[in-house]
């Protein structure tokens, strides 16, 4: 299996839903580094680092398009943040999951 791996300078939703007029594209993700341990992604951490935590994803699955009425349960989850506001909901995380299978 061909995995892609990113580095970015944090974690939005909207860089995991790519959303159009009609369909969003949805990647499932993993985080595999995380603040310092990124080092061993990149050739130098001090470009990547401003004021945030730098996070390196692996892509585990996508890109999936998807109606976007199938992502309305997300409600206020599909604003734009600069950081991580913590883990969705279980029953939204499942229904966001389901979506993969």
């Amino acid at each position: 299996m061909l995995v892609k791996t990113t580095v970015t300078k944090w974690t939005l939703l909207p860089q995991l839903l790519h959303q159009g007029e009609e369909e969003t594209e949805l990647y499932l993700m993993t985080t595999i580094a995380k603040g310092n341990s990124c080092e061993n992604f990149v050739d130098d951490l001090e470009d990547m680092v401003d004021d945030c935590v730098p996070y390196v994803l692996n892509v585990v699955k996508g890109p999936i398009s998807v109606p976007n009425d199938d992502i309305d349960f997300l409600g206020d989850e599909l604003e734009v943040r600069s950081q991580p506001q913590g883990k969705l909901e279980p029953v939204k995380s499942n229904r966001l999951l389901s979506l993969f299978e």
